[in-house]
């Protein structure tokens, strides 16, 4: 992940790009603000509920974009190495719907 542009962690308008390897998956969620992906190489499989379920997904390939209202429940896998631009009005914050499926921080000593 890289920042491309503004501050995610402030008020404003800021563009993330995102580098996913085939299959890697990021379980429903939502954002309090819009957020704007854009494909740039690969295709995202893309879709909208409390469960991710891949025969629930649309393709979105090189070049296609899509918006997420605020409060939208949406998940995502990658399809192939996938390249994305993700445009969001910060500060960014992600709320998984459960829990367990949010990051958690590396454990020493294998975080060292």
């Amino acid at each position: 992940m890289a920042i491309v542009g503004g501050d995610p962690t402030g008020p404003g308008v800021s563009t993330l790009e995102l580098s996913m390897p085939n299959g890697y998956r990021i379980p429903p969620h939502f954002h309090p603000g819009y957020e704007h992906v854009q494909v740039k190489e690969g295709t995202l499989l893309v879709g909208m509920g409390d469960q991710l379920d891949p025969k629930r997904t649309q393709p979105l390939a090189t070049g296609d974009s899509a918006t997420a209202p605020a409060g939208m429940h949406h998940f995502s896998i990658a399809k192939g190495r996938t390249v994305l631009s993700v445009t969001f009005m910060g500060p960014y914050t992600i709320t998984y719907l459960r829990a367990e499926d949010a990051p958690r921080p590396p454990i020493f000593p294998f975080s060292y």
